[in-house]
């Protein structure tokens, strides 16, 4: 019997976009960038830690299902 293989999650592309945005945006935003590390500071607070876990599971859980992937799918594929 000849296996079906499917595709797996693009980790590689995923990781590439996430660097190259942390990298860019500052650059780019320039001496505006003081908004973008209050936000990241505000991330790392008491209140941020704690939602923080929440939020990947729960983007974890979406690119998992059947509809995350299909999106996932056609931004890749476009």
């Amino acid at each position: 019997m000849i296996e079906e293989r499917q595709a797996g999650a693009p980790y590689g592309i995923l990781l590439a976009v996430v660097v190259a945005i942390v990298l860019a945006v500052p650059t780019l935003i320039g001496e505006q960038g003081e908004a973008i590390i209050e936000a990241i500071s505000e991330l790392l607070s008491p209140v941020g830690l704690l939602l923080l876990p929440i939020i990947l599971l729960l983007t974890i859980q979406f690119l998992s299902s059947d509809r995350g992937s299909f999106h996932l799918y056609h931004l890749f594929n476009w």
